[in-house]
């Protein structure tokens, strides 16, 4: 046995244990973020329902975080989370605001100031503007990829 040989024999197991490892993670993120989902309903419903007991709750817990970036827009600490983890399950991928909206379930209006202090503290970096499609009008969107010099987000146990 050559020395190719020995090393697709030891490669053929990680690839098979990452693609199985992959599967794993999206299914959880998918069962994730229907949690999300319904837990953001729940709340809705709290907040009409008992909004006394929801005011209290949120002033024992005191005001969401809140960072701002150099230009004065504001993201809440949750918000910036959300994106970093979202972008940090593949960061292969070339992020545009509108995937990571949709891939979040934030308003672009809320992902825009979350990825501009993820650039700021140099976790998220710009790559220019991508390639437009044929059906898009305006100019084309600006694409984001995950900084090479970025640490993985910490797990948290809220979210």
């Amino acid at each position: 046995m050559g020395v190719r040989e020995r090393i697709l024999a030891l490669v053929e197991p990680l690839k098979e244990e990452e693609r199985l490892l992959i599967e794993q993670r999206d299914q959880k993120q998918a069962e994730l973020g229907e949690i999300l989902s319904n837990l953001r309903e729940v709340q809705k419903l709290l907040r009409v329902a008992d909004p006394d007991a929801y005011q209290k709750e949120e002033a024992q817990n005191g005001p969401a975080k809140v960072t701002m970036t150099k230009s004065g827009k504001t993201a809440s600490e949750d918000s910036i989370n959300r994106v970093f983890r979202a972008m940090w399950a593949e960061p292969a991928e070339t992020w545009t605001l509108q995937k990571l909206a949709d891939k979040t379930g934030l308003h672009v209006s809320t992902v825009n100031p979350s990825v501009q202090i993820l650039r700021e503290q140099g976790n998220v970096r710009s790559i220019g503007r991508l390639a437009k499609t044929k059906d898009q009008k305006g100019p084309p969107p600006l694409g984001f990829k995950i900084a090479e010099t970025a640490t993985p987000p910490e797990a948290s146990d809220g979210s």
